[in-house]
């Protein structure tokens, strides 16, 4: 009963991901050939795990938030809640790092290239 806050708050923050899919499933229908760039693959997978990592990050964070509300005077539960805290904070800038990374080397590959890139079909 006490994961179920958590599991609908991640299922509610993963909504735009399901409607992303439909709107590909519906693109899909269109006549004609359909091609992927390398980088709009790597963009999307990007994406989804960006949100999803961030999304996790935010509920580990909040969860520390109410542990450390919680606590009272214990001192073994504020140092746990802290420790919480600190592993949120330590996984968003990790999220956030990457993305920058990736984005980088997005950009570094196009560039490279000469701002094309083969498709894949």
């Amino acid at each position: 009963m006490k994961y179920l806050i958590p599991i609908f708050i991640l299922i509610s923050l993963m909504i735009p991901l399901f409607a992303e899919a439909m709107i590909d499933c519906y693109n899909a229908d269109l006549p004609g050939p359909r091609t992927i760039d390398i980088c709009d693959l790597i963009n999307r997978i990007e994406n989804i795990v960006f949100i999803f990592g961030l999304s996790l990050a935010i509920i580990v964070i909040i969860i520390g938030g109410i542990r450390y509300m919680t606590a009272g005077a214990d001192e073994n539960k504020v140092t746990s809640a802290r420790k919480i805290l600190i592993s949120g904070l330590i996984g968003v800038a990790i999220i956030l790092l990457a993305s920058f990374i990736v984005n980088l080397l997005d950009e570094i590959v196009i560039s490279a290239l000469g701002g094309s890139y083969a498709p894949i079909y």
